[in-house]
């Protein structure tokens, strides 16, 4: 993985006593689907392997005589695998069923504020991924390229 527990937890708001090993999951699942198809395997790879490193890509910076600016892929999928923690995090899967665990001292979220606040952590992270493609753009190409979402809009007629 490129990015680590530590990294998401030094970016993202989330309780000291939340093991970062529950982190893994999300993060290998946003790395697999999201970043590796944006890098290319070769890239990704290199990457992952410490064989080739870019602080820039990596950790965010300022490019092309500081006008423009790359967010990092750590800030990116930060935000990423926040947005596809927080819905799961309120239910456990035991041998009886899923059930909402609770603490003595804790509320619960309402649903809207929930789905609100997974909604702008996944637009962040992916303005964030776009920030990484633009500077990879500006680097040379992306091995693999990216898709850009085009929204069609269809008018009946």
């Amino acid at each position: 993985m490129i990015v680590h527990e530590q990294d998401i937890k030094n970016r993202r708001q989330i309780a000291n006593n939340l093991d970062p090993v529950k982190l893994t999951p999300f993060i290998k699942e946003v790395e697999t689907a999201q970043v590796r198809p944006l890098l290319g395997a070769k890239l990704y790879k290199d990457l992952d392997e410490g064989v080739k490193t870019d602080d820039i890509l990596l950790d965010g910076g300022y490019y092309n005589n500081d006008n423009n600016y790359c967010e990092g892929l750590k800030e990116a999928v930060s935000y990423l695998v926040y947005a596809r923690m927080l819905p799961s995090q309120q239910m456990t899967v035991t041998a009886y069923g899923v059930v909402q665990k609770t603490g003595e001292f804790s509320n619960k979220v309402d649903e809207a504020n929930l789905n609100r606040e997974v909604q702008h952590a996944n637009q962040l992270g992916e303005q964030y991924l776009q920030s990484c493609v633009n500077y990879l753009k500006w680097k040379g190409g992306i091995p693999c390229g990216r898709q850009v979402r085009r929204k069609v809009k269809i008018t009946a007629l």
